[in-house]
């Protein structure tokens, strides 16, 4: 960073929000700024997940303010907040990109697929539904997302863990027989011990 000030800063100023915001907030605004960030936007950062409050990210930068936005998702656990992020112009992927990551992200710790039903934005919600059963692999899980082509890429990494090759075939193969045959090879293939 500039300077050991901002370093300084930057160490104490989550646990400083806690207690007193608008000082914390003092305290960013005495750091420096470069084009694409620097220690006064981790400061703004490091106090909006200190306090869960979006409303300090700093949405002025595009990239930073969506990493902002992503991490008070992850702390509060709340895909709702991913619908914040700030969407480029004529841009799509990179807007799908940017949900499909925040959403990725806030439910890590979850096991309730309900949290996922909580959002009405198509991408955040199947992305949602995609890592809980990633990580508590579960074929009703899966079957919830309205996407097929996410739909069958969840059962695909689902079905090894918990079902049985037969079960592989409810994975389409409309216009991609990919997923099929990756879950089927998982079960043609001899299982180490």
């Amino acid at each position: 960073y500039a300077n050991s000030v901002d370093r300084t800063v930057l160490e104490d100023v989550g646990a400083l929000a806690a207690q007193n915001l608008p000082e914390a907030l003092k305290q960013c605004d005495k750091l420096t700024t470069e084009q694409y960030g620097g220690p006064k936007y981790d400061c703004l950062e490091k106090v909006a997940v200190a306090t869960g409050d979006i409303s300090i990210c700093p949405i002025n930068t595009p990239v930073r303010g969506d990493t902002c936005v992503t991490n008070v998702a992850r702390k509060l656990q709340d895909i709702k907040i991913c619908t914040k992020i700030m969407q480029q112009e004529n841009d799509n992927a990179r807007n799908e990109s940017k949900k499909w990551l925040c959403a990725r992200e806030s439910v890590q710790e979850a096991t309730n697929p309900d949290i996922c039903l909580e959002t009405e934005d198509g991408i955040i919600r199947d992305t949602c539904l995609l890592e809980i059963a990633r990580n508590h692999p579960n074929m009703n899980t899966c079957a919830r997302i309205n996407t097929k082509d996410t739909r069958n890429w969840c059962y695909s990494m689902v079905i090894p863990k918990v079902g049985t090759r037969e079960d592989c075939n409810i994975i389409t193969v409309d216009q991609n027989p990919f997923d099929r045959q990756r879950c089927e090879d998982v079960f043609t293939q001899p299982r180490a011990n």
